[in-house]
């Protein structure tokens, strides 16, 4: 299949300087999936973001079943201070004897952030990376998963090793083992029976047991299935799921709890245990990840961005006043971060829509008439997956890469790009052109051809920034996205999201859906996530927000394609002519 977009410019983007090694100070780190932000150190930061791409991999190859819920940003708020993250931790966890918390979980309405403590008493961090983890990927799923299920898979994952791409899982936790092996374990009826506000959740030492008891007999149950070619636990998770009593569901898959109760006393006993072995089919490579450092105010914002989606209004309205302000700039931060704070606590901030799409459009006409041509190097990386979900091929190639952009006195434009690579490759089952364009439907040519709602105001890496919802007009005429599948042309209507960025309305994210599969083509998905960085063109002196990442994923005739671009190496060149240029005959892409 080949897939054309016969609007199109590419776009290059400088790649952000990254931020040094200052642990003093709070960095963003930046993967395909997750947003880190941390006060450590710039190689802790990158090690931390890679293990979570990790775990995502490890949890698409066992469970390929799940969608992996990209549309849902995930923050990582990993502090290098005991104070600071005891700050932000639930009242309920600093009580003298509560359990100590290392790290947790929060799921907000649009967005979903991980907690997770560095200090030196903490310990090994990386625990609780996979522990958190695995909260955020069964949070994915529209069924719920029992509350001792579900922080029992999360101790079962939270011991994995990983070796490069070679993974073991299931390895014995010594501690538990040793806790329950003092202790009197929890009676199974009540274990199934706790609930967040139990004793067993929040006391330290009865804490402690629970957390341990769950691991023991979920990691008894999975072997268990494994072993015997069965699937207990899931048929336990779907009786819950069918408003069955946790306990009576118990009893009707596992039998007798008394049995089970000794079955589980036996095998805490035992001095070897089983694990499994795996691999990671594809390599995570840190230096992909984008850094830069972080302002104090900018790092207080996300602290009370985390509190709001806590549930914690009032400490989050407490902590934004108390920076200091010692000049104009931080001042103007402070103010933009309160102006976010009330926006996620529900206050009444209007949102300016048709300033929004008016600066949007100045911004992709600027790109328009600045933009002639430019060369750059391009790296695309492209994977095929087989229908279990598993890598069948994946490629990495360089190209130069060449844009042109013309205009007529009417306004109207049209964009041609070209690739050439050193290396003779198969050609790949889908190809992509013009992806990087998308910012153009702004442009005053297309934007009519769109429906804009505002959603909020966010905040993003870059600062504030307005969310936009929005959908491409039903008529086929005025498509703005195509797919040729041989000689045979379909139009591709598009909805998505736009972040536009509060200050001076440059666009600095889109994603993109279709609104709905086509069945004729059987194409079910296609979705499109373009982030944006500045590059400066010293020569012509100007400054412009342009793609840094584009990255793609389709699914077509029950197969699933990824294809991620990347621009370095950007060069312009102006283009003096004195020859009219004329209106292109009407075509695709308008």
């Amino acid at each position: 299949m080949r897939k054309h977009v016969w609007l199109f410019l590419v776009l290059l983007a400088a790649t952000s300087a990254a931020a040094r090694e200052h642990p003093a100070h709070w960095i963003e780190v930046r993967s395909s999936r997750f947003t880190l932000f941390t006060n450590s150190s710039e190689k802790q930061g990158r090690r931390i973001a890679a293990q979570f791409e990790h775990m995502r991999a490890i949890f698409q190859e066992a469970y390929p079943q799940l969608e992996d819920d990209s549309d849902t940003p995930v923050f990582v708020l990993a502090i290098k201070s005991k104070d600071q993250f005891r700050a932000l931790e639930p009242r309920d966890y600093q009580a003298s004897k509560s359990l100590p918390l290392h790290g947790m979980f929060v799921r907000g309405a649009d967005k979903n952030y991980i907690l997770m403590r560095l200090d030196a008493d903490a310990g090994n961090p990386y625990p609780v990376v996979y522990h958190e983890y695995t909260h955020l990927f069964l949070g994915q799923s529209d069924k719920r998963v029992p509350l001792w299920l579900n922080e029992g898979l999360a101790e079962f994952y939270q011991t994995i090793e990983i070796y490069d791409q070679d993974v073991l899982l299931g390895e014995p936790n010594e501690q538990h083992l040793m806790l329950l092996r003092q202790e009197k374990l929890v009676p199974l009826a009540t274990l199934f029976s706790v609930d967040e506000k139990s004793p067993y959740y929040l006391e330290e030492k009865k804490g402690s047991i629970f957390y341990a008891e769950c691991w023991a007999l979920t990691h008894y149950l999975t072997l268990k299935d494994y072993a015997e070619k069965t699937s207990k636990v899931q048929q336990y998770t779907r009786l819950v799921n069918d408003s069955v009593d946790p306990v009576i569901a118990a009893t009707r898959v596992f039998g007798d709890l008394r049995q089970l109760q000794r079955s589980l006393d036996l095998y805490i006993e035992q001095r070897s245990f089983n694990h499994f072995e795996t691999r990671i089919p594809t390599k995570v490579n840190d230096s992909d990840f984008h850094v830069r450092s972080m302002t104090s105010q900018e790092a207080q914002a996300v602290k009370a961005d985390y509190l709001v989606a806590s549930g914690r209004p009032e400490e989050a309205r407490a902590l934004l006043p108390s920076v200091r302000q010692n000049d104009a700039e931080i001042a103007e931060d402070q103010t933009h971060a309160d102006k976010n704070l009330r926006k996620e606590l529900n206050e009444d901030i209007p949102c300016p829509l048709s300033a929004i799409l008016h600066g949007a459009s100045e911004r992709a006409t600027e790109m328009v008439e600045n933009l002639q041509r430019f060369t750059a190097t391009e790296e695309i990386a492209h994977t095929e997956f087989k229908k279990n979900g598993k890598a069948r091929k994946a490629s990495n190639e360089l190209y130069s890469y060449v844009a042109e952009i013309a205009q007529v006195p009417s306004g109207a434009f049209w964009v041609e790009e070209y690739r050439s690579s050193a290396s003779e490759t198969n050609s790949a089952a889908l190809a992509d052109t013009g992806t990087a364009a998308f910012a153009l439907i702004f442009h005053p040519k297309k934007i009519g051809n769109f429906e804009f709602h505002c959603e909020r105001l966010t905040n993003m890496r870059d600062g504030l920034a307005w969310q936009l919802r929005f959908e491409e007009s039903p008529d086929p005429s005025k498509s703005f996205h195509q797919i040729r599948i041989d000689r045979s042309v379909y139009q591709l209507r598009f909805k998505g999201r736009a972040w536009i960025a509060a200050s001076d309305y440059q666009i600095l994210r889109l994603e993109t859906d279709l609104v709905k599969p086509l069945p004729q083509i059987r194409l079910q998905r296609e979705h499109l996530d373009i982030t944006y960085a500045p590059v400066e063109f010293e020569k012509r002196q100007f400054r412009i927000w342009l793609p840094e990442t584009a990255s793609m994923q389709i699914s077509y005739r029950g197969r699933r394609y990824e294809r991620v671009h990347k621009f370095r190496n950007f060069h312009l060149f102006l283009i003096v002519t004195e020859q009219t240029v004329k209106e292109p005959k009407a075509g695709p892409g308008g």
